[in-house]
């Protein structure tokens, strides 16, 4: 996730790099360059263009792909909770049914022995209270570890949704970019018509 992460910022500084190198060839001036020259601007708008567009597919793949990796985390935290909280009633009632038996099998087998059933009583009590004990710890461990679930699949969470927020912006700004590099290819392309119609009204054709 840290690596996905990354590397999608990595791809966002490159998009915001590139778009501050267009805008600074967008303001330089126009009225001196041959047609040659505005020819080749206007390819090089075009690239730009595909370039930026490729980028913002390249960003809805990661995105797709973070969302993969959300659900999949999410997925074995369910799994999680339910194998524990299935191991959890497995545990729990294989031990009442083994305290169960156990003190069934002492009572049957001691029960004209008062004394001695008293002491194994107290000493089963004491047992099971220990049993008890252990039971609590190990819920309390369950618990514990369901907590570190819950706060994981949060963390989780909400950085995907600053991700998904960020990258709305991000995807915005280049969608803004693109839309005026498309209005400068428009104005590149007027104004080599008009250049050209220009110099066909001397007499100069560039097909020639």
């Amino acid at each position: 996730e840290c690596f996905m992460t990354l590397d999608l910022l990595e791809k966002i500084k490159k998009i915001k790099t590139t778009s501050l190198a267009n805008n600074s060839f967008s303001d330089q001036k126009t009225s001196h360059h041959k047609p040659k020259d505005y020819k080749a601007k206007y390819e090089q708008v075009k690239q730009v263009i595909a370039q930026q567009q490729d980028m913002i597919q390249q960003l809805n793949s990661e995105n797709e792909k973070y969302h993969g990796v959300l659900n999949a985390n999410k997925k074995i935290y369910e799994d999680a909770m339910a194998q524990l909280e299935k191991q959890k009633e497995i545990t729990i009632r294989d031990m009442q049914t083994k305290a169960q038996k156990s003190l069934s099998l002492i009572i049957k087998r001691h029960l004209q022995k008062e004394q001695k059933l008293k002491k194994l009583a107290f000493f089963r009590i004491s047992t099971l209270k220990s049993e008890k004990k252990s039971l609590q710890t190990k819920q309390q461990q369950w618990e514990e570890k369901q907590k570190c679930l819950k706060e994981k699949m949060e963390k989780l969470r909400i950085k995907g949704i600053r991700l998904a927020s960020h990258f709305t912006t991000t995807k915005s700004k280049l969608l803004n970019e693109i839309n005026g590099l498309r209005r400068e290819k428009k104005e590149f392309r007027e104004l080599f018509m008009e250049f050209k119609h220009n110099l066909i009204e001397k007499g100069i054709h560039l097909d020639q």
